[in-house]
């Protein structure tokens, strides 16, 4: 890597909350809560973050939310 800047802070902030859960197999209720929220607030929904495993995950995820 060529210009790499490294951060060192603390990610322990008020406003921000880590959660490690494993998904089901149905993503529908894995998710359903951040889908209503979506639905309900809209671009007013709170920053989330998702991590998949595999690309194939990435893209089932994206048919769970946009189907």
């Amino acid at each position: 890597m060529v210009n790499v800047i490294t951060v060192h802070l603390s990610p322990d902030k008020e406003n921000v909350k880590y959660v490690v859960e494993k998904a089901n197999i149905d993503l529908d209720e894995t998710f359903g809560w951040l889908i209503k929220d979506i639905l309900t607030h809209r671009q007013h929904t709170e920053k989330t973050v998702i991590f998949c495993q595999s690309f194939k995950e990435c893209g089932d995820l994206y048919d769970t939310f946009f189907k």
